[in-house]
């Protein structure tokens, strides 16, 4: 049964961060303290039992440092000690492997990674403090996670060795649906072209002339004769006609206040666009002068999302 488990410190240049997450979990090596050090370049804990499996799956490496009980005595070996301090060694070996020798906290988030800290330390688990017994572990894990349901999925006290590792993940941030609304009317003539409506009850078709103010979809549908309430969500997008008269004061040559001009109108039919919303094709239907102002009417199919409530 081996009582510690070496680390070693890993280095290695990687195109992709998770593409060697990936790789090392494939290989079914568990690593530690996983950390980008600068561009391309990793540095992460394994145990000393994993290193032939990361030669295979790594061609270039380096180990920065070892770490554990099992380097120290293996040098411990080399040198020639007497019976007395074999001894000696052996009874202090046994005390420390009721110690707690490290805490290793694996998270992004430095600001919980500082609470899990300043928490073990006021319940008097910190280093060189004699090791939590599994049923503590679980009660300290529990209070914290109750102390931090806001902000913590999940999180793990794990005892290997004299190591602590204490594993969590964030809580996912909400994703807000889009609310449902009633009854959807279009709020332009228009010929239909797509229908992405999620709930509701559509009644219209694609390629379908609507007026404005039409009902396009419904927020009941009706099962023999009686009335259920769906709500409507999505967009019916449609080409629609608009025609825009601009005009400014110049006493110039009128074309050089076409461009001008010309923006002005595309700003007054284009200021509300959304999305995919876009003008499909621009007509010009006149230029001209009046009483020093220059003119100009353009007429524009419009694409847009036609619905109104």
């Amino acid at each position: 049964m081996e009582i510690v488990s070496s680390l070693y410190l890993i280095e290695v240049n990687y195109y992709s961060e998770s593409a060697l997450l990936n790789l090392l979990k494939d290989a079914n090596i568990r690593v530690y303290n996983f950390t980008l050090k600068k561009e391309y370049l990793f540095s992460f804990k394994i145990e000393a039992k994993q290193y032939k499996i990361l030669k295979r799956v790594l061609k270039e490496f380096k180990i920065v440092k070892k770490e554990g009980f099992l380097p120290f005595l293996k040098k411990q070996l080399f040198h020639r000690v007497t019976i007395l301090a074999s001894i000696l060694s052996l009874i202090l070996f046994s005390f420390c492997t009721t110690l707690l020798l490290k805490i290793n906290i694996e998270g992004t988030n430095k600001q919980i990674n500082e609470n899990i800290s300043l928490y073990l330390e006021q319940k008097n688990i910190k280093k060189f403090s004699f090791k939590p017994s599994l049923k503590h572990l679980k009660e300290l894990k529990d209070e914290f996670f109750l102390n931090n349901l806001n902000s913590l999925e999940t999180i793990e006290f794990i005892m290997e060795g004299n190591v602590l590792f204490v594993h969590y993940s964030l809580k996912k941030k909400t994703i807000e649906i889009e609310k449902k609304h009633g009854k959807m009317f279009a709020k332009k003539d228009a010929i239909i072209d797509k229908i992405e409506i999620s709930s509701g009850n559509v009644l219209v078709k694609e390629y379908q002339f609507v007026k404005r103010g039409e009902l396009i979809v419904d927020d009941y549908l009706y099962y023999k004769d009686n009335p259920i309430y769906v709500g409507t969500r999505g967009k019916i997008y449609g080409y629609t006609y608009e025609s825009v008269l601009v005009s400014v004061y110049y006493e110039g040559n009128k074309d050089d206040c076409f461009i001008y001009l010309l923006d002005e109108a595309r700003r007054e039919v284009s200021s509300s666009f959304q999305d995919n919303e876009h003008i499909e094709k621009e007509v010009i239907n006149d230029f001209y002068n009046k009483n020093n102002y220059i003119f100009l009417n353009i007429s524009y199919k419009l694409y847009e999302n036609i619905v109104e409530f």
